[in-house]
């Protein structure tokens, strides 16, 4: 029988568990870590294109079903709604009419305003 010198046997105590010498083993686990990772890569790329897609068809639908619920009862079906139809689909009267738009002064007013308060000045004190 060979002798523990001859055989080549090192003792765990003095093993060096990964070496450059056997990166090509798969007892290295940063040799396994690449393909893991771009595997992990391709399947969550595939994921978000099929995401994607699901959400794009499921807007689609939902679109196509609020057209039909909204023309369901409409008496006039060969026009297009307009804004006012929509507005009082969405249960908005149209009896209040839109505010007017703001003139000029007032808009000076409102600038010189938010230029006081974030100069520090609009807290009242001088």
């Amino acid at each position: 029988m060979a002798s523990v010198a001859e055989s080549g046997y090192i003792p765990a105590s003095r093993r060096r568990r990964f070496s450059r010498r056997r990166v090509g083993h798969a007892a290295a686990p940063y040799v396994l870590l690449t393909p893991a990772v771009a595997v992990i890569g391709l399947t969550e790329s595939m994921l978000a294109l099929v995401y994607s897609v699901a959400w794009g068809v499921s807007m689609g639908a939902t679109a196509l079903v609020a057209q039909i619920l909204l023309n369901v009862n409409r008496a006039e079906h060969a026009s297009p709604m307009s804004l006012e139809d929509v507005m009082q689909a969405l249960g908005h009267p149209d009896e209040t009419p839109p505010p007017p738009p703001p003139t000029v002064e007032e808009l000076h007013d409102r600038f010189a305003l938010l230029a006081d308060v974030f100069r520090g000045n609009g807290t009242g004190e001088d």
